[in-house]
This record gives C-alpha cells, structure tokens and sequence, in this order.
C-alpha cells in the first residue's frame, strides 16, 4: 500500500500523541460502543425497510387524495396568481391614495389654519327663549285656525242631518250602552249625486 493514504484512526492505530491511559480507555469504550452502534445501525436499517415496505401501498392508496389536495391548493392559489397579474396597477393605484389622503391632509391643515388666523367663525346664536305672552299668542293663534278649520268640515256643510246613533263611539248617548259591537248596525251614507 501506498504510505502516503490516510489510514482510518481506530485506537489500535491512534497516534503517538496518546499517552498509555488515554489509550486504555479509547479501547475500552470503543469495544463497548461499537457492538452497540454496531447493532442499533442494524436495528435502523431494519425499521427503514419495514417503512419503506408500508410506504409504497400507502402512498398508492393516497395517490387520488394527494392530486385532489394538490389541485385544491393550485385553485385556492389562482386568484393570488391573477392578484399577481395586476401588480403594477395596485402600486399605481396605492401611490395615489397615499398621495391623495396627504394632500387632503394638506388642504385641510391649511383652511383650518387660514379659518382661525382670519377669525372667520362666528358664534352660534342663543336659542330664543319665548315669553308668556309671545307663547298664549301663538296658543290663541293655532286655536283661531283649528275652528276655521272645523267650520269648513264637510260634517257640518252637509244638509242631511244626521241620526243620533251616527257620531263616534265617545259620544255622550253611546257612553251607557251595553251592546256589542255585533248588535249595532252599520250607517251608510247615502249618495245622491251617484
């Protein structure tokens, strides 16, 4: 063999450097570990097959549901890839905005500014307070047009007079009778003209 390959370093090849205890112990515990990592590789490599052997039919059974998934997600992504699509018309569109909301800010600033150095508000008026005579005038007033009103009713323009059962069920005759609706008869007007 060629001398100059680098030989594996196991304790029985360690170096010079290692003193003899040093020595004594890497063997010890590579005659320990080694046997134990010897067989936990196995053990691994053994799991491995096993699942590799699950795997294939599993992933065979799941085949229809893994294209139903994937294309689930292409379609949940497709209005982002058409989102994607307009993205120079969003950041026109945001740049607009933005610079829009500044300069109403702007203007606004400004106006209110110019509307408090100019003095240009004006205090509200105190609400009007009425007195009593100003307040029995205005009563007698809507009283005065309130009659007017009533003189001009068709009620009293009419020639016909009317029975004594024909007023409103508040009046005076209907106030002590114990009939019922039902007992009561229903007075029509008579129309002459029709």
């Amino acid at each position: 063999m060629d001398s100059n390959m680098a030989q594996p370093t196991t304790p029985a090849t360690a170096g010079p450097e290692m003193s003899s205890g040093a020595k004594m112990i890497v063997n010890l515990l590579w005659t320990i570990c080694y046997p134990i990592t010897f067989v936990l590789w196995h053990i691994w490599i053994a799991i491995l097959f096993v699942l590799k052997m699950l795997y294939l039919p599993i992933r065979f059974l799941l085949q229809p549901l893994v294209h139903f998934a994937r294309f689930m997600l292409a379609l949940a992504a497709m209005p982002f890839q058409v989102a994607a699509r307009f993205e120079t018309l969003y950041i026109y569109l945001g740049v607009a905005a933005i610079v829009g909301l500044i300069g109403g800010l702007i203007v606004a600033g400004i106006y209110s500014i110019l509307y408090k150095f100019l003095d240009l508000e004006t205090p509200p008026e105190p609400a009007r307070v009425r007195t009593a005579k100003e307040y029995r005038q205005e009563k007698q007033k809507q009283k005065l047009e309130s009659e007017q009103s009533s003189l001009f009713s068709p009620r009293l323009l009419s020639p016909a007079t009317l029975s004594s059962g024909y007023g409103s069920l508040s009046d005076g005759t209907r106030k002590g009778s114990k009939r019922s609706l039902l007992a009561t008869a229903i007075m029509e007007e008579e129309d002459s003209e029709f």
